[in-house]
């Protein structure tokens, strides 16, 4: 019997000196029967959205690379998901800054 989990997280994100590019990714402990991913970036300019399918643990990109309009200002990134699993392998998805694959922190 698989589980399927839906959940929606909304980033708001900052650069507080020089423009440079942010892109945000997902990574799994288990991998997932499948993540489907729908992100919604706003970094100054309207984008549209990016559809991600996601069967594995490696952790995948979500976004688009962004470069702010401004520093010192706060932008959305609103993510949707839709999680299934197996009936054994439980799994915890967790959202990324890449490429460096920091973990978000909030």
């Amino acid at each position: 019997m698989s589980t399927t989990k839906r959940g929606m997280c909304v980033l708001i994100w900052e650069q507080n000196t020089a423009v440079g590019t942010v892109q945000f990714g997902m990574g799994m402990n288990n991998a997932p029967t499948d993540i489907w991913v729908i992100n919604q970036d706003s970094p100054g300019t309207y984008k549209a959205p990016t559809y991600t399918t996601i069967a594995s643990t490696t952790t995948t990109a979500i976004s688009a690379a962004d470069a702010p309009s401004a520093t010192a200002t706060g932008y959305r990134d609103e993510i949707d998901f839709t999680l299934v699993t197996g009936s054994s392998n439980a799994v915890t998805a967790t959202v990324y800054d890449l490429p460096a694959a920091r973990r978000m922190r909030w």
